[in-house]
C-alpha cells in the first residue's frame, strides 16, 4: 500500500508503527496525535497511505453526535520507559 511516500511522511510513520505496536494498536487517531505531538489529519492521512487504517480502535459518537473515545485511554507509560521491544526490522516487516 506504500505509495512513494515523502521521507518525512515515511519517519512519520515508522512513529505511528512504534508507538502502536508495542500496545497492539490499541488507540485511536486522536490518542495517536496526542502522543505524538502532530495534527490528527496527518495521522489519519498516514495511516490511510499505509494501508494501516483499520488496525487502529475506532472512534464512536456519543448521544449528542460527538466522536468519543471507544474505550478507555491506554495508557503507553511502558512504551515511553522503554519497557517496550521494536526495531526497525520489525517495522520493514510490517510494510510487507
Amino acid at each position: 500500500m506504500t505509495q512513494n511516500l515523502s521521507p518525512a511522511t515515511q519517519a512519520l510513520a515508522y512513529r505511528i508503527w512504534a508507538h502502536c505496536q508495542p500496545i497492539g494498536w490499541n488507540c485511536t487517531i486522536p490518542e495517536i496525535a496526542d502522543a505524538l505531538g502532530v495534527d490528527w489529519r496527518r495521522v489519519n492521512w498516514t495511516l490511510g497511505r499505509k494501508g494501516w487504517s483499520g488496525r487502529v480502535r475506532s472512534m464512536k459518537p456519543d448521544s449528542h453526535g460527538f466522536l468519543g473515545r471507544a474505550s478507555p485511554r491506554f495508557d503507553s507509560a511502558d512504551a515511553f520507559l522503554g519497557k517496550s521491544e521494536f526495531d526497525t526490522a520489525q517495522f520493514m516487516e510490517a510494510e510487507e
